[in-house]
């Protein structure tokens, strides 16, 4: 039987504890961060363990609760040897780690997250370490159906019902949609949109009682959800904006709405090919170019910034040439394999692709920036202070 270890211990000890727990039950220390959580779940489930331990695990890891950075998480989340000992969301989101700190901003993140997610200890930890934010945590559990939450922010003071409403009508709760509209939600256009996206005419029919009529909207809003019942139901309420649709139709990659909507006659075809690029839906973008569509530039923009080389490729092929406004939104989207593609075309305004690698949290492209010669790293802190990515600010506050 392996030596008990103690573990209000654990979180006050040196690496060394640490690693004298993984080496006797077979693992080999990596990162601080990973072995401390490695030695916890031992602890909660390793035969020596005896009851008072795991009494502490739960009142104070399970419950009291602190968080792992996310990519800290998604790299643990992936190792399968680890996964043996406990469930994976619940390791996830359960292991203290009393070392960090968050800025409100970030804080406001994971609430958000922990709310889309129904993750009722999740949204506790956040409120309890500072979010804020309760109005959208808000809306994200009335998508998902998460009443507790949704009510739990009510309480906390969330106060845009209206917000709420349409979050909730796109995921289809009625009840939660009820509940927004007792408690004052006016904004009925916005939920009947969102609504029409889900393809959920119960609450469209509940809204459009209410007065709602902005078929227009909801029409597109179908289209990018490839609810064709819906946009048929939308134009026979009148809906007559077929190019918003169109657009809406390329940017969700529905061919059959987008051909609906050309055949009542519309030929926006430049704007629904850069939708269609940023959706990473090449047979549409290809479809627009035979229609006549020649903004390269605005489509290699789009799908540079979300990560579509094969999209990239072929807008360059067409001659596009705005090398350095994809480098920059490639950078902030983190796809170095696109800013390297552009800085072999010829792009070369460093400082400013490392501002939005810097704002999208982005170290290896800020890194590649700084090898590059870029010098200008003042605003680039600042950007990176501003959007919580502490990592950069240390890396680049070691070139000043």
């Amino acid at each position: 039987m392996a030596q008990k270890f103690d573990l209000e211990t654990i979180y006050s000890s040196d690496q060394n504890y640490i690693n004298e727990l993984l080496k006797q039950n077979g693992y080999t220390p990596s990162d601080p961060l990973t072995d401390r959580l490695v030695a916890t779940i031992l602890l909660y489930n390793g035969s020596y363990i005896i009851e008072t331990d795991r009494k502490y695990v739960t009142d104070n890891i399970f419950n009291k609760l602190y968080m792992y950075p996310d990519d800290i998480l998604a790299t643990i989340a992936q190792n399968n040897d680890i996964m043996l000992y406990v469930n994976r969301i619940e390791l996830i989101r359960r292991i203290i780690d009393k070392y960090n700190t968050y800025s409100v901003k970030e804080l406001n993140k994971k609430l958000r997250n922990a709310a889309k997610r129904g993750d009722m200890v999740g949204v506790m930890i956040s409120l309890e370490k500072g979010a804020t934010n309760y109005d959208f945590a808000m809306a994200d559990a009335a998508e998902g159906g998460y009443m507790d939450i949704v009510q739990l922010m009510i309480n906390k003071g969330a106060t845009n019902y209206s917000l709420a409403m349409g979050y909730a009508a796109r995921g289809g709760h009625m009840d939660i949609v009820r509940l927004m509209l007792d408690k004052g939600g006016y904004d009925y256009n916005f939920a009947m949109e969102k609504a029409a996206e889900g393809g959920h005419m119960d609450i469209v029919q509940l809204i459009l009682n209410k007065g709602a009529n902005d078929y227009n909207a909801a029409m597109a809003s179908a289209a990018e959800g490839g609810q064709m019942d819906m946009v048929l139901f939308m134009i026979s309420k009148g809906a007559k904006n077929y190019n918003r649709a169109m657009v809406s139709a390329a940017k969700g990659g529905h061919m059959d709405i987008i051909q609906l909507m050309i055949s009542k006659g519309a030929n926006d075809y430049n704007y629904a090919m850069t939708k269609a690029a940023r959706g990473g839906h090449m047979d549409i973008v290809k479809f627009m170019i035979n229609k006549g569509a020649t903004g390269y530039n605005g489509a290699m923009q789009e799908a540079a910034k979300e990560g579509h080389m094969d999209i990239v490729r072929l807008m360059l092929d067409k001659g596009a040439d705005d090398y350095n406004e994809a480098m920059s939104l490639a950078a902030m989207g983190g796809h170095i394999d696109i800013v390297r593609l552009m800085l072999s075309k010829g792009a070369e305004l460093y400082n400013s692709a490392m501002k939005w690698a810097a704002r999208g949290g982005n170290i290896e492209i800020v890194q590649l920036m700084i090898n590059l010669i870029t010098k200008d790293y003042n605003d680039a802190i600042g950007i990176a202070k501003e959007n919580g990515h502490q990592g950069i600010v240390q890396l680049l506050q070691t070139k000043i």
